[in-house]
């Protein structure tokens, strides 16, 4: 397949506007308030309401090849039968590194793709997965089901990548909470190098309460309604059982999931860890910054491996 070498803007927001995804602050606000309709309307009528944290779209809005990346397609099967659809974008030279991302809750691997695309021309192989329900991938989303996902995602790419470079796993907020729940399990946590942390929440509980007391009607009700979410991909008690190194990353400015989230992540892990907080930033907004890609860059290419 033939490299296209088409330059590519480095704001993320100027790429975002390019491909048509809405601007981070007017999405961060749409999420929020949803979210908290969403969980309130939802808990008021039934138990195990964690399905509403999931908004995908089936429509994928662009390809890679349109900014320019080359790229191919692949397929990871789960072990309750359902096929995921995912890009892997190729690198600009020899492999320095191999990254497997996680998106957040909305939309699909088209929307979040402005995380990562600048990715490949260092060097970096990136494999992008849609969870169940997601773009492309069969069946409907649900917390387990997503566990499932996340850890096939995790075999096949394993399976495939190039042995003598690190394996960094890179989860933005709920695909950090996944990513965190995954690194945490026995027969994963020797396998990768290094974790990349963005934007997550403490647990889907913790979040839930949150974003309930948000607002006026549901603020009396925020903690029994709580206590009808699911709490089994709890990213706190996935912290503490951690062997990995981890970079957490937050900005200060997010009003999705608030930084603190991310503090009380990097003071549960008893391991290797850092905390990156950047001011005036908002929610999967700080590697928007150039100077803060190249700081992830350096720590990805001196992380030895494990």
């Amino acid at each position: 397949m033939k490299r296209v070498c088409r330059k590519v803007s480095s704001s993320r927001s100027a790429q975002n506007e390019r491909v048509g995804v809405p601007t981070s602050s007017l999405r961060n606000s749409i999420v929020s308030y949803t979210l908290a309709t969403l969980l309130g309307g939802a808990a008021l009528c039934c138990g195990g309401c964690t399905n509403v944290f999931f908004l995908p779209s089936r429509e994928l809005a662009f390809m890679p090849s349109d900014v320019g990346l080359t790229f191919d397609v692949w397929k990871a099967q789960t072990k309750d039968g359902v096929t995921l659809h995912g890009w892997r974008l190729l690198p600009v030279g020899d492999a320095r590194a191999t990254v497997l991302f996680f998106h957040g809750n909305a939309q699909n691997i088209a929307s979040h793709l402005a995380s990562v695309y600048w990715m490949p021309a260092e060097g970096i192989e990136v494999f992008l997965i849609d969870y169940r329900g997601y773009g492309q991938s069969e069946g409907s989303p649900s917390l387990q089901g997503l566990q499932e996902d996340v850890r096939a995602a995790f075999e096949y790419v394993d399976e495939q990548r190039r042995k003598d470079v690190p394996f960094v796993v890179f989860g933005q907020s709920l695909g950090g909470v996944l990513a965190l729940d995954l690194a945490a399990r026995r027969e994963v946590e020797r396998r990768i190098d290094l974790l990349v942390i963005d934007s997550a929440f403490t647990s889907f509980r913790g979040i839930a309460r949150e974003k309930l007391g948000e607002w006026w009607l549901f603020w009396p009700l925020q903690y029994p309604l709580s206590w009808l979410i699911s709490d089994d991909a709890n990213a706190l008690a996935a912290s503490q059982r951690l062997t990995a190194p981890v970079v957490f990353i937050h900005g200060t400015k997010d009003v999705t999931v608030g930084a603190h989230h991310s503090e009380r992540l990097f003071e549960h892990v008893r391991g290797e860890k850092e905390l990156w907080l950047q001011p005036e930033m908002g929610h999967i907004a700080v590697l928007g910054l150039p100077e803060q890609r190249q700081r992830l860059l350096d720590r990805i290419f001196r992380q030895q491996r494990r």
